[in-house]
């Protein structure tokens, strides 16, 4: 993971070196960084993928490196019966429910790839399911880890959406949205860049809208609305 910086959004950016290096023998891949600010305003950096799984790490805010004497913090992982295929962590802060929530990817991109999250009350963790599981709980069955929110899909008479993920999260003045890369449920080969509306239980859990953002506001529905022939999405974890 590298650091570039410049004065102009646009640029021209210079390269300003390395912030964190993974090797052939590391137990973790240096890639897919996301910077947050807490709510305390000090800026971190998860990242990673595989292996022993996702890392957060403290940066300087002035430099955009790691600050001097502090260490990775393991903040979620798989257990070792699978690939132990995860990737793309992305934290936000959710002011209203004071929890920081840990968005990531699991399984294959071509497959059974999709999004589950977890939260907590630090940005360190530890981070927990809405069943109370620990996110870094290795030695539990990898799929019973984790809210899934988002996964492959097929309503009737359609294409169907396969392998949805790595995700990051916009909030502007409509909400909370998720952006994420899906592929075509026909073609695998076909990517495509998809954004959807994340609502918000009562309890502060997000939940993912089952069709793509289309400029819609949210409304009542009446009730002559609701009769009809219903399609269940079932987020299995399975």
């Amino acid at each position: 993971i590298g650091l570039a910086k410049s004065e102009n959004i646009e640029g021209p950016y210079k390269d300003c070196g390395v912030v964190i290096q993974s090797f052939e023998n590391s137990d973790f891949n240096a890639i897919d960084a996301n910077i947050i600010y807490d709510k305390e305003g000090k800026m971190w950096m998860p990242y990673g993928s595989f292996w022993t799984g996702i890392y957060l790490i403290e940066l300087n805010e002035i430099t955009g490196f790691t600050k001097e004497n502090v260490s990775p913090i393991h903040i979620e992982g798989r257990n070792k019966s699978v690939d132990r295929a995860i990737e793309g962590p992305y934290i936000i802060y959710n002011e209203e429910f004071d929890k920081y929530y840990l968005f990531v990817s699991y399984d294959s991109l071509f497959k059974d790839y999709h999004v589950r999250v977890g939260r907590a009350d630090s940005i360190t963790g530890p981070y927990f399911d809405i069943n109370g599981v620990k996110m870094t709980g290795l030695e539990l069955d990898p799929n019973l880890v984790g809210n899934k929110i988002l996964g492959a899909y097929k309503f009737k008479d359609s294409r169907g959406w396969l392998a949805p993920g790595h995700n990051s999260v916009l909030k502007d003045e409509k909400g909370y949205f998720i952006i994420h890369h899906a592929r075509d449920g026909e073609n695998k080969d076909l990517p495509y860049l998809h954004v959807r509306k994340i609502f918000w239980s009562k309890e502060g859990w997000p939940m993912v809208s089952p069709e793509r953002y289309a400029g819609e506001e949210n409304r009542k529905i009446v009730d002559d609305e609701i009769i009809g022939n219903w399609e269940f999405l079932i987020q299995d974890k399975e």
